[in-house]
């Protein structure tokens, strides 16, 4: 019998044990946890028949149709011979990449090789300048995604204020760090933008 969200939001963890998974329906069940939390899990087999779990979320954060849903997307990625724990695990990592790979983590990573090397006087105007210029607008892009009319813009808004040395200042040292970028392993920065 498929849950309601008024018997998902009234449901309690019983301690003496049985009622503390809620089904749903098409194996999709609501784990009720001592703490108090309320853990959507989606079971299913995966190509060797191995029982698996997917977790979906906690409710009420993840409400009763986002679960079902997300169920829904799962059984499809199984009828398509896709494993979604594998998936998830897949595009969590994908995402670590990406945080990795955006240009405000390769512009400090060049920054900290280049510290050694400067004056600290100059290592703070550089950084300040990318805090204050640069990494708000472009800071947590991955750094291939970054093109030429992107970084024209950054470089439109600080000369806009008058400040054209400063614009000059950081065109150059966006070119260093996709210089820079371009040398790592793992990164892929587009090298038309590199100034």
């Amino acid at each position: 019998m498929a849950l309601s969200d008024l018997q998902c939001k009234n449901a309690k963890y019983n301690p003496s044990g049985p009622g503390n998974k809620l089904a749903d329906g098409d194996s999709l069940f609501l784990f009720l946890m001592p703490t108090g939390s309320k853990l959507w899990r989606y079971l299913y087999r995966d190509g060797f028949k191995k029982q698996k779990t997917l977790s979906i979320g906690a409710y009420p954060a993840v409400g009763l149709q986002t679960a079902r849903k997300k169920r829904d997307e799962a059984r499809a990625q199984i009828a398509e011979g896709v494993d979604p724990s594998e998936a998830k695990k897949a595009a969590k990592q994908a995402a670590v990449l990406a945080a990795s790979n955006s240009l405000e983590a390769v512009a400090r990573a060049w920054m900290e090789e280049r510290r050694s090397r400067v004056e600290p006087k100059q290592y703070d105007k550089t950084l300040a300048r990318f805090v204050s210029d640069v990494f708000p607008w472009l800071g947590k892009r991955p750094i291939d995604q970054i093109d030429a009319p992107k970084i024209l813009s950054v470089m439109k808004r600080i000369a806009g204020r008058g400040a054209r040395y400063t614009a000059d200042r950081v065109r150059s040292e966006l070119s260093m760090v996709f210089r820079y970028g371009i040398s790592r392993p793992l990164k892929s920065p587009r090298r038309s933008v590199t100034m």
